[in-house]
């Protein structure tokens, strides 16, 4: 790839970031160690990260110094050769995908600019560089993920006084521990006008249902009783059991299965079982199955209707399971990015996905 032409492509995907990254945004914070290539002798890097997250795409920055070696000294020189190896990057990322969901991999691409410093013989070498490269984040449950990437570098420019010891081009392969803060289930921001609200249906308690002679009725209200038992029960992703705690549709099939329904483990699956019911509070039935898609058309998030506006979900912004009101601020969220409504309970039958 021609210099000038990396160089003005990879400065868009910058300045445009801040414009995509408009609504909503989430918080990750992530350690990691790196092999430099543009840099004498590829040392050892050890850094940290910062990025903001919306949707598909973040923005990034992150700090490295080399932790690979000590100091060079000489005999005839008390002073060290070569210290005070860092290198920084500004990065834009695109995610396939939700960077807050709980697939096992999320991959992405990146583009960015950075500056590489070198002191050596009381001279520094600075030189700034393009890069760009992919990776794939992994999560591992409570926020927590691994990521890793890989990414090519060019430099375009340097300073004088031996920029030749930071000035390379190569791969440079990166490992890291992230955390995210947030983003599994915010706000709508101002401005964001929520689908129009049909008056609060009532569905009735749940021992009115119990009681009812529609059998559907009658499991729903039995599924919906267990599920509230489980209330406090705290999010982990992957989780099954109350014990090792709830992710979304791992809390959903349990209480299911407690009753005899079976229903798809992967929130995806779960978006497509049974038979579609219209986008409509009025027209959600107690034990329906919710989907929505925090980021694009991938389903990542599924709950449980209650009746009255309610649904009932093991969520990771909620703190684990309990319910949410559909017609709160926090419930216009969800409504704005229900995808699917899906009737897995009819007449006591398993319709099947």
């Amino acid at each position: 790839m021609p210099g000038g032409t990396g160089v003005k492509k990879i400065l868009t995907l910058l300045l445009l970031a801040p414009t995509a990254l408009a609504a909503q945004t989430r918080t990750n914070v992530a350690g990691y160690v790196a092999t430099d290539p543009g840099i004498e002798g590829h040392p050892l890097l050890v850094g940290a990260t910062v990025a903001r997250e919306t949707g598909p795409m973040a923005a990034r920055l992150s700090v490295g110094f080399d932790v690979s070696a000590p100091p060079t000294v000489t005999a005839e020189s008390a002073q060290p050769i070569t210290s005070g190896i860092w290198s920084t990057d500004a990065d834009a990322m695109l995610f396939l995908g939700n960077p807050a969901g709980n697939a096992a991999l999320i991959p992405y691409g990146l583009a960015g600019i950075g500056v590489r410093g070198l002191q050596t013989d009381g001279s520094v070498g600075v030189a700034a560089n393009y890069s760009y490269g992919g990776g794939f984040r992994a999560p591992l449950g409570a926020g927590f993920s691994m990521e890793a990437e890989a990414r090519y570098r060019q430099s375009i420019a340097e300073a004088p006084r031996r920029p030749e010891a930071v000035v390379g081009s190569g791969m440079e392969y990166r490992f890291g521990l992230s955390i995210g803060f947030g983003g599994a289930a915010r706000r709508p921001s101002p401005g964001v006008i929520p689908r129009t609200m049909p008056p609060r249906p009532s569905s009735g308690s749940f021992s009115s249902m119990l009681a009812s002679s529609d059998a559907s009725l009658r499991i729903a209200a039995a599924t919906l009783t267990t599920a509230e038992r489980y209330i406090g029960v705290r999010y982990q992703w992957g989780g099954n059991t109350p014990q090792g705690g709830f992710d979304c549709s791992g809390f959903i099939r349990y209480v299911f299965d407690l009753h005899g329904v079976v229903v798809p483990r992967v929130s995806r699956d779960q978006a497509r079982a049974g038979r579609s019911v219209p986008l409509d509070v009025s027209a959600f039935q107690p034990g329906d199955i919710l989907a929505f898609a925090t980021a694009g058309g991938q389903v990542d998030h599924t709950a449980i209707y209650a009746g009255n506006g309610l649904i009932i979900h093991s969520s990771s912004s909620g703190g684990g399971v309990g319910y949410d009101d559909l017609y709160s601020e926090r419930g216009q969220w969800f409504l704005q990015h229900l995808v699917a409504a899906r009737r897995v309970i009819e007449q006591g039958m398993y319709l099947g996905g």
